[in-house]
């Protein structure tokens, strides 16, 4: 219990309303900054997008300001601007942990269209309008527009810091804050904000120009040499490191530790649910509890970022694991919107009607998803074995006659080896008077695992030497 009011403390400190403020030439505004905004994606090893940012082009040779906490832990990672150019970042000019600010340069031939940056304080109640791509893990779209005033100025920890009522939500970290001449007057962070009643109080929290001038250096780092000379200080980079070990407790609390400073980050609420996930699925009656702090982690995760798809996906599978069906039919149906003509959009709708007993929906979006798979995709292939499977024993479970047996051969021609295929498709052929057929599949399942455990809580050994010797 005290672990989930901890998860819905940190989830109250990420949402603010915003105080609307008019700015007479806005429209211009926004166009003289648009194309210096970029958006920023964090890769792994596939080149899946793990975490989302923004900068700000500072100079017309590609040199970009953003957080510090955006490129903490990459280990690769792309910016985009406007126009849907891509970049790669690699050139690491110079950071500031305690600022949370870092200066990276992209290359092109071309020069930038860039802001300009205005070092003088703004008046309390001044104007300011905010960009930044608070679009979920969307590689395409356009960056967002946010208008309100600056409310105060803080000094924490010798650094002085911008209070607005301009939202800042989840991918606009990085992105910029602007006075009315369209001049970059801070960096957009997060929330000050501290406590449950503060949650709506448009706290937002943005790093001042001033420290823009102070990263002076020229460290010239290579991104994995930035990941490196951090990896060891920052705990967002260990709790990825424990995370990739599959060490999840000691993950879990790292995780737990950095939304404790960043509570806005979905990346970090959906990897801290699936840290829970791995730990309470190791034992239900144990960790029941730990499941469903995963579920609201998943919630958490995907309304910070309405568009992260793999929220919903982890969220219906854990909530159908705990019979939880409101969650799961809200996770699926929002998952299966974001991604309606993808492989996993479909899947999780189908595993959804196929727990609860509605076959023929079932089989339609099972359907849907092996018709959607990417064969050129190493990973979607390496899933058509378990889609067919999967569509097999919904059609096995609503006919009587042989139908389902083509997609329980498709799923071993796939993989051979598939165990659950194996079993399935045997079970499916007993009920159906073909024991000798059965047996075949039988004695190959026996001879790559013994000890499976057949759905009628039968072990293949068992089973082997009672009807198939």
């Amino acid at each position: 219990m005290l672990f989930y009011n901890k998860l819905k403390y940190l989830f109250l400190l990420v949402y603010s309303l915003s105080f609307s403020q008019n700015i007479n030439n806005l429209p211009d505004l926004i166009k003289k900054s648009d194309p210096s905004v970029l958006k920023i994606f964090t890769l792994d090893a596939k080149n899946n997008p793990i975490k989302q940012g923004s900068a700000v082009i500072i100079s017309s040779n590609g040199t970009c300001i953003s957080n510090y906490h955006v490129l903490a832990g990459a280990k690769k990672a792309i910016a985009i601007d406007y126009l849907g150019n891509e970049y790669n970042i690699n050139n690491i000019i110079d950071y500031s942990k305690h600022s949370d600010l870092i200066k990276f340069k992209i290359h092109t031939d071309k020069k930038l269209i860039y802001s300009k940056i205005s070092y003088v304080d703004l008046q309390k109640g001044s104007s300011v309008y905010a960009m930044g791509f608070p679009n979920g893990f969307e590689i395409n779209g356009e960056s967002t527009v946010s208008t309100g005033i600056i409310s105060g100025y803080r000094i924490i920890e010798n650094i002085e810091y911008i209070q607005t009522t301009t939202p800042i939500t989840y991918g606009s970290s990085g992105g910029g804050l602007f006075n009315t001449s369209g001049y970059l007057v801070g960096v957009t962070t997060g929330t000050f904000a501290k406590k449950i009643e503060d949650r709506n109080a448009n706290l937002n929290k943005v790093v001042s120009s001033h420290y823009i001038k102070k990263l002076d250096e020229n460290r010239n780092l290579t991104l994995m040499q930035f990941y490196n000379k951090i990896k060891n200080t920052n705990i967002y980079s260990q709790a990825f490191i424990e995370y990739e070990k599959q060490n999840y407790i000691k993950a879990s609390d790292l995780f737990y530790a950095h939304l404790e400073e960043f509570p806005d980050d979905a990346t970090a609420w959906f990897r801290l649910g699936n840290c829970l996930n791995q730990i309470g699925r190791s034992n239900i009656n144990t960790y029941k509890k730990l499941l469903q702090n995963a579920i609201f982690c998943f919630k958490t995760a995907s309304e910070l970022a309405p568009k992260y798809f793999y929220p919903n996906l982890q969220g219906a599978i854990v909530s159908i694991y705990l019979e939880d069906w409101d969650s799961a039919l809200s996770f699926a149906t929002n998952g299966y919107k974001l991604q309606p003509k993808s492989q996993d959009g479909n899947y999780i709708l189908g595993y959804y009607y196929s727990n609860i007993k509605k076959y023929e929906k079932a089989i339609k979006y099972f359907s849907n998803s092996i018709l959607y798979t990417n064969k050129e995709i190493l990973n979607e292939y390496d899933k058509l074995s378990q889609l067919y499977l999967e569509r097999a024993i919904c059609k096995s479970l609503l006919y009587t006659d042989f139908r389902a047996e083509s997609d329980y051969k498709n799923s071993l021609i796939i993989n051979s080896t598939n165990q659950d295929a194996l079993a399935n498709y045997a079970h499916f052929l007993i009920n159906r008077n073909k024991k000798e057929k059965s047996c075949v599949l039988v004695k190959k399942l026996h001879n790559i695992n013994p000890n499976y455990v057949f759905l009628q809580n039968i072990s293949v050994s068992k089973y082997y030497f009672q009807y198939c010797r």
